[in-house]
C-alpha cells in the first residue's frame, strides 16, 4: 500500500529494505540536530524493524528517490481505542525546510484517521525545533502542551518536548475529513456520511 500527498509517495519498508534503514537510523547527519540517535545496536534495530507489530515503517519518496522515512506506532493508553504516534525524518539536511515532512505527515494522517479504533494521532518535538513545530501544525496536528513522561517515558527533563495531536473523538458526532493535499478540517457527521 502506498500513501500519497503532494509530490510525495510513502512506500512501505519491506524486509529487503531493513539493511538500508539501519545506517540511516544510526546516522547523526540523517537524524539532524534535533533527533536522538537511538542507543541501539544494528541487531536490535533489525529486530525492531522486522518484528515490532505496533510499528509501520514507510520511506518518503520524492522524484523517485528515498529522502526520509515515516513510522506510525500504535499505543493504547487508558481507553479502548488506539493512539498513533507519528515520527517523520527527512534524512538529507539539504532537503529540510521544503515541506517534505509536512506532506509526509499529511499522507500519514489521511491514512491513520481511517484506521479502526483510532482516537488520536500525536507527535512530539523539541521545544527549540521551530521548523518541526511549524511542520506539525501545517501537517494537521495542534499544540497540546508539554509532553508528559507519564504519557511517553523519555529519559530527558520533563520540559524538553512539546506534544502535538489530532483528537478524533470529539463530542456531537463530528468526524475528521482529511485531504492529504490540503488542510485538515472537521466535518459534521450527518446520516452516516461525512458531508
Amino acid at each position: 500500500m502506498q500513501l500519497r500527498a503532494g509530490s510525495l509517495v510513502l512506500e512501505p519498508v519491506t524486509d529487503n529494505d531493513v539493511e538500508e534503514m539501519i545506517p540511516r537510523t544510526l546516522s547523526t547527519t540523517a537524524q539532524g540536530p534535533f533527533k536522538r540517535v537511538p542507543a541501539a545496536a544494528s541487531d536490535s534495530l533489525r529486530q525492531q524493524f522486522l518484528t515490532d507489530p505496533d510499528r509501520r515503517y514507510f520511506y518518503i519518496v520524492r522524484g523517485g528517490h528515498r529522502v526520509g522515512r515515516v513510522y506510525f506506532r500504535r499505543w493504547q493508553f487508558v481507553h479502548h481505542g488506539v493512539d498513533w504516534e507519528l515520527n517523520t525524518l527527512v534524512a538529507d539536511p539539504n532537503l529540510r525546510g521544503q515541506g517534505i515532512g509536512t506532506d509526509a505527515k499529511r499522507a500519514a494522517i489521511a491514512h491513520l484517521v481511517r484506521e479502526p479504533h483510532t482516537l488520536s494521532i500525536w507527535a512530539y518535538t523539541y521545544r527549540d525545533n521551530v521548523g518541526a513545530q511549524k511542520s506539525l501544525e501545517r501537517g494537521g496536528l495542534g499544540l497540546r502542551g508539554l509532553l508528559s513522561t507519564a504519557r511517553y517515558p523519555v529519559p530527558v527533563p520533563e520540559d524538553t518536548f512539546l506534544l502535538y495531536s489530532l483528537e478524533l473523538h470529539p463530542p456531537s458526532g463530528d468526524r475528521v475529513r482529511v485531504d492529504p493535499n490540503g488542510p485538515i478540517t472537521r466535518a459534521h457527521h450527518l446520516g452516516g456520511l461525512a458531508r
